[in-house]
């Protein structure tokens, strides 16, 4: 019934665990919704930037046409000079008059882009890779009057035939060219080409490229804020784990103490009488019976002492130690045959020996119960920084699904044992700020592991 009492409490509510992947669902769910968002606008922002581009083409075509093109005279140098003064402001640095066959008639500004016939004859909308201009060409057609106007049918809005957008009639006078000019305007067949700054695209671009990375990074620093959120809901989840084991614990070692207490001294007087009555019955048929009751009060007794050493005040006193002189020592009082390998431990390692060399007791004994007739194997290592113990035997070994269980108070596959020498090894562990492990030994068998940090 007490082993029963005294077993672990189940696991704590995972609560923190799940409140992570609830937060993660919402973030998937965030994360989608918002990177569609910003690559569809970091695209319409493309796609608009093009548009963009052909209307700041178009101002510099009708600024072309009213200033330089109006009178309907054969263009030239000087004619086109303050076109690009006027068209600044929009990034103009080259305007040219171009024949179909793309000899240059005209020009003024500086042009960044190649000047081959094929390249002046080329598309309506031509990147130029130096500065990142943009070059337009359209066909020139004479100027309307203003109570005239044509339809506008071409891609910038200049009319048939590249005519220019009518002017707005604002009443203020006769049309914007001479009366008895030419009502053609300029040679038909010639084409006026811009190299111009697309900065309204270009300023377009670059918004939707830094709304980009601004949700881009609003994606990282969502993910980042789920990773930190999953790392405190693990360590909850450990805290709360510790917490209970530590009520755990407390209860255990509450009952433990009064366990101890009141079966210690019935004990010692049921052993001692015990062995006297072994002692006179030697021979007579009941002598058995006898023995069995003394090896009955021994493990009793010795259940006893395992409880008392598991509720003894949970202080260690380290000081400095010879390692190797102390596992000679445990070596010596053990009943196990023993390989000790405890080489290039000069210098001493605080630790609390007596508390250390019960933990030492109890994982020799138990490689030595799991094979009687094997030789039990001791490597003590000491770097820098740690100091290990491994011990190991040829036995049957721990199930991995057993490993978790077996430094619990009470937990054992032995018949007749106490399930309190590896809890107790666990716990004085662990007052050392050190960590104890089982895992296979390479040929068969169980190794534990004790590692003890430095603790300056």
């Amino acid at each position: 019934m007490l082993p029963a009492m005294l077993q672990a409490p189940p696991p704590p509510t995972a609560k923190p665990v799940r409140l992570w992947w609830a937060f993660t669902g919402v973030a998937t769910l965030v994360t989608v919704a918002l990177l569609s968002s910003v690559v569809s606008s970091f695209w319409g922002a493309r796609a608009l930037a093009e548009t963009v581009t052909r209307g700041q083409a178009a101002m510099l075509f009708h600024i072309a046409h009213r200033v330089a093109l109006s009178d309907g005279e054969r263009p030239t140098d000087a004619a086109l000079a303050p076109v690009i003064e006027e068209g600044a402001e929009l990034g103009l640095h080259w305007i040219a008059i171009v024949r179909p066959r793309g000899r240059i008639v005209a020009q003024a500004g500086e042009a960044q882009g190649s000047l081959a016939p094929a390249e002046l004859r080329g598309q309506p909308l031509q990147p130029i890779a130096a500065g990142g201009l943009v070059r337009v060409t359209a066909p020139v057609g004479p100027p309307q009057h203003p109570r005239h106007p044509r339809p506008t049918d071409d891609a910038f809005g200049l009319g048939p035939r590249g005519f220019p957008p009518p002017p707005i009639d604002d009443g203020m006078g006769p049309p914007p060219h001479p009366p008895g000019a030419p009502p053609g305007g300029p040679p038909p067949g010639l084409r006026i080409a811009v190299e111009f700054e697309p900065m309204l695209a270009r300023d377009l671009e670059h918004r939707a490229k830094r709304d980009l990375a601004v949700g881009i990074a609003a994606i990282v620093a969502l993910w980042v804020a789920a990773a930190l959120l999953w790392r405190v809901a693990g360590r909850a989840t450990r805290a709360e784990m510790r917490l209970g084991d530590q009520r755990h614990l407390a209860a255990l070692g509450e009952m433990s103490a009064v366990v101890a207490h009141e079966l210690r001294n019935p004990l010692a007087s049921l052993k001692g009488n015990a062995q006297l009555l072994e002692e006179q019955v030697q021979g007579h048929p009941s002598a058995p019976k006898a023995t069995r009751v003394v090896a009955e009060a021994v493990r009793l007794q010795a259940l006893s002492d395992g409880l008392l050493a598991f509720v003894r005040s949970g202080r260690v006193q380290p000081e400095p130690v010879d390692v190797a002189q102390l596992a000679r020592e445990i070596v010596a009082m053990s009943p196990a045959e023993v390989d000790l390998t405890a080489e290039g431990l000069d210098a001493p390692w605080p630790l609390d020996p007596g508390r250390i060399s019960q933990v030492l007791h109890n994982l020799i004994d138990n490689a030595y119960q799991a094979d009687p007739e094997g030789v039990v194997k001791v490597v003590v290592e000491m770097s820098e920084s740690a100091l290990t113990f491994e011990i190991s035997d040829r036995g049957p070994g721990v199930p991995p699904e057993a490993r978790a269980k077996i430094f619990t108070p009470f937990h054992t596959s032995r018949t007749r044992g106490t399930g309190l020498g590896l809890a107790v090894a666990y716990q004085v562990v662990d007052l050392h700020g050190g960590s104890i492990t089982c895992e296979d030994r390479p040929g068969g068998g169980a190794l534990f592991r004790v590692t003890l940090p430095l603790r300056r």
